[in-house]
């Protein structure tokens, strides 16, 4: 029984260029260990600026990625139809929501075996502004489990 490698590239395509403007959606935040959450619960209080104009609209079952990532600083958007999150992070969207369990696909993002690959491909002199490309990020290789009839 072997596993499928899939890359990222093939999943994901990007997402994320819509503003929240003057639409009053969910805040967002991302946690290391919740994944994504509303910011209410994070914080106890919001912490967004007033003005969230500019703010990215994260739409059902889409990834938001923030930083540091080797942190597994990651998550699916799946609370809402349309929230909002910090214009720093990145929004994805599944190319086929349809052939992607996004369960499995979080966990193993946010997995130690991922963040280690994410680390190794890290580029920046201090350690907490490093970064990952998107090129690398999108070039990473998940292992999908074969699905038996």
């Amino acid at each position: 029984m072997s596993w499928n490698l899939r890359t990222l590239d093939s999943l994901l395509e990007k997402s994320g260029s819509n503003r929240a403007g003057t639409h009053d959606y969910p805040v967002l935040s991302i946690t290391m260990k919740g994944g994504l959450v509303d910011q209410s619960e994070k914080f106890k209080k919001r912490v967004a600026s007033q003005n969230t104009t500019n703010y990215r609209i994260a739409y059902r079952n889409e990834l938001v990625v923030g930083f540091p990532i080797d942190e597994g600083v990651l998550g699916f958007q799946a609370k809402y139809p349309a929230g909002i999150v910090s214009p720093a992070y990145d929004i994805w969207k599944l190319r086929d929501p349809s052939n992607t369990h996004i369960p499995y696909l979080e966990r193993y993002l946010r997995s130690r075996q991922a963040r280690w690959i994410y680390a190794s491909k890290m580029q920046g002199a201090v350690a907490r502004r490093r970064s990952l490309t998107k090129t690398d990020f999108l070039c990473l290789e998940i292992p999908f489990p074969p699905l038996d009839d």
